[in-house]
């Protein structure tokens, strides 16, 4: 079933939709004090990355630890370089995240590797309401497998 509809919506209430069995989740957070500037990249690295690591922190159950590879700040003007991307996809494949962890911790990759680990991206609003390329979720189990088709960025 695809809903589609102008404004938020969903099948199910807020509170229904989880990480673990949707493979994505909605949180209300409030934003702290020392609002980032995310104009610039190190005021974002020190300033929002502790955020993002105290919400995966708190909201995933079984997290203990969290380590932040890199960020995309979407930019809508024409010739950005981080545009957003206009069709369905997944970020990360099984394959890839293999490969971030040996990539960015190499030293506790085996470790790692050995037991629960996931990547999760997180978004948030920078602005106002987004009335242009929204974010768009489906529910991991809403799509078949054989409806995937694997493609590879360079």
């Amino acid at each position: 079933m695809v809903q589609f509809c102008r404004e938020s919506c969903s099948s199910r209430p807020e509170n229904q939709v989880t990480l673990d069995h949707d493979a994505f989740q909605v949180f209300q957070i409030i934003p702290s004090a020392a609002e980032p500037s995310f104009s610039d990249e190190e005021n974002v690295k020190s300033v929002y990355y502790p955020e993002v690591e105290k919400l995966i922190l708190e909201k995933v159950p079984g997290a203990h630890r969290v380590f932040i590879f890199d960020h995309t700040i979407r930019r809508t003007h024409p010739g950005a370089e981080r545009a957003p991307v206009f069709r369905a996809h997944i970020d990360q494949t099984p394959a890839v995240a293999v490969e971030r962890v040996g990539h960015y911790l190499p030293e506790e990759a085996e470790q790692s590797l050995s037991a629960h680990y996931r990547i999760t991206n997180v978004w948030r609003v920078l602005n106002e309401l987004v009335q242009v390329t929204p974010l768009t979720f489906a529910a991991a189990t809403s799509v078949r497998d054989e409806d995937i088709v694997g493609i590879e960025h360079r």
